[in-house]
């Protein structure tokens, strides 16, 4: 989600419809395949969520804008992400710091031995689908995989 969240925010308890009733609208899932249903996992700034309508409904998200840069911490392997701003990214100009360095995406995934994979594969839930993409969106989730530790997008 765009916005500052509280890391203590239980997922569960602050997402749901008109009476607040989880199980009436909608099930989360997380990057790990952890389900709201049978887990209380909480929001993170720059993660990503699979929400799946259950039912007619809606849910808020409180939180304070960010506004300024983001930094998404990544772990070696396939990372579910979100765009933490609330203004559409090209995956071109998104930065990656690996070990304090800061290199552009471009040099990040087209060098010799790269830091991560130059594909960001998002959702389309009209097609029901995964395909690359090339901008992230905000209160979108995207995959990318990080050939180790110690990377994250800027």
């Amino acid at each position: 989600a765009p916005m500052a969240v509280d890391g203590s925010i239980n997922l569960v308890e602050h997402l749901g419809g008109d009476d607040d009733s989880l199980g009436d609208f909608w099930l989360a899932f997380n990057g790990l395949g952890e389900s709201s249903l049978f887990n209380d996992f909480s929001l993170d700034n720059g993660k990503g969520y699979y929400l799946l309508n259950i039912d007619d409904g809606y849910f808020t998200i409180t939180g304070d804008l960010i506004l300024n840069n983001a930094e998404i911490i990544l772990e070696q392997g396939w990372n579910l992400i979100a765009n933490p701003l609330v203004a559409d990214i090209q995956i071109g100009n998104l930065m990656i710091k690996d070990n304090g360095q800061q290199l552009s995406w471009l040099d990040a995934t087209n060098i010799a031995s790269p830091i991560i994979s130059s594909a960001m594969i998002g959702y389309d839930s009209f097609e029901a689908r995964h395909s690359t993409v090339d901008e992230i969106l905000p209160f979108q989730g995207y995959w990318v995989h990080a050939l180790k530790d110690s990377t994250s997008i800027l």
